[in-house]
């Protein structure tokens, strides 16, 4: 996911795979396919992708209501839920940051970049309509499927819910070209500006017009921060952050508000059961902007670290950075293959206990994900639908 072009940079000094400056080879031959790559995006793309088949995979007891499960697992899986539900805006932020840092021309690369985005929304969402025309019968509005009503779908974002960040993400193709501009001239307190103005618009402002709207009763208060306000701020803020240096203090502070954020979110969820569901979403859907944004340092820094560069755990998760884009897109399928008992055997957060099972589930969804991703991809031309 991401960017959809492959995390390379020129050769930096002391990074894991750089060239012996004696002989033109690596000097750890283990590492010699990361040579050049950005250990730390790899990190984030997996992580974020094994974070989103946690959520989809858990999603029904992290919404049921306390008391109707065990509170042990209740807390667990709520706690989890809300610390990995900013899986996705990661993924903004890394492509924010590999794609405007580059300099290419609308001309030159953005009508590609476009189609890599197009082609695959288009291909995809005709595969998921086809597998739900077939297993169910109805889109996700309850209508039947046929090719009227799969247009319809398709250019309304009602095929898949996950399928979102496709939509998503090609509008933030299209005004890439200005933002790259804006941040190649803009200076680093006009980029802090930015960010603030967008943590307003998106954090700050909709909890505070939600408690006047309690306490006043009003609908809307006449301030628009629409310029500012969406996804394009993670793409921003991935640009941002991904050329600062994060030092050991500043990753143990993040780390340290991450844990706490997501913990007093889902204590205050469990104490106060009879919390409104569409107030507890809404706080929750609001929350992801910082933790998307502390999540994001906490991983950078530890994927910078010679430590993880030179160890095992860099040369696997670099095996599967490049699939992640796939497996975001056809986990879901995995999810109802492996679950429904298609292969022989039915695998899901019920099937064991749950402490065991969850695990289990998410491990196995995501290395079928791979796998799948991993063999389509052998398939020639198959870059245009799963880049």
């Amino acid at each position: 996911m991401s960017e959809l072009g492959s995390p390379f940079v020129k050769k930096e000094k002391g990074g894991a795979g750089s060239l012996d400056s004696t002989n033109g080879k690596t000097k750890h031959h283990k590492h010699h396919h990361t040579q050049n790559r950005l250990a730390w995006i790899d990190l984030i793309r997996v992580a974020s992708a094994f974070m989103v088949i946690f959520t989809h995979v858990c999603w029904r007891y992290a919404e049921a209501p306390p008391g109707s499960i065990p509170d042990s697992f209740w807390l667990f899986t709520k706690f989890f839920d809300t610390l990995f539900y900013c899986a996705v805006p990661m993924f903004f932020m890394i492509s924010g940051y590999l794609l405007l840092r580059r300099q290419n021309s609308i001309q030159h690369g953005f009508f590609k970049r476009l189609l890599k985005i197009g082609v695959p929304l288009t291909v995809w969402s005709i595969i998921y309509l086809i597998v739900r025309g077939w297993t169910i019968g109805t889109d996700l509005m309850g209508n039947p499927i046929n090719f009227y009503n799969g247009i319809r779908c398709i250019l309304t974002g009602n095929v898949s819910a996950h399928l979102w960040f496709l939509y998503a993400i090609f509008s933030l193709y299209l005004v890439a070209p200005i933002l790259r501009s804006y941040l190649k001239s803009a200076t680093r307190e006009n980029k802090i500006y930015f960010l603030l103005l967008w943590g307003c618009a998106c954090f700050l402002c909709p909890i505070l017009f939600g408690i006047l709207k309690i306490l006043f009763d009003i609908d809307k208060v006449n301030l628009d921060f629409y310029i500012v306000g969406g996804h394009v701020g993670y793409f921003v803020a991935g640009y941002f952050l991904g050329h600062r240096t994060i030092s050991s203090k500043t990753c143990l502070l993040c780390f340290i508000s991450l844990v706490s954020l997501a913990l007093i979110t889902t204590l205050a969820g469990f104490v106060l059961s009879d919390l409104e569901k569409n107030m507890w979403s809404f706080l929750v859907y609001r929350l992801q902007i910082p933790m998307a944004l502390l999540f994001f340092v906490v991983l950078k820094y530890i994927g910078n670290t010679e430590f993880y560069r030179k160890s095992a755990s860099s040369f696997v998760i670099s095996r599967f950075a490049p699939l992640t884009f796939g497996i975001y897109i056809v986990h879901i399928l995995i999810m109802h293959v492996v679950g429904d008992g298609i292969l022989g055997f039915s695998l899901n957060i019920c099937t064991f206990d749950p402490w065991f099972s969850i695990p289990l589930t998410v491990t196995t969804v995501f290395l079928l994900s791979a796998l799948v991703v991993w063999s389509l991809k052998k398939i020639p031309h198959s870059h245009w639908i799963l880049p």
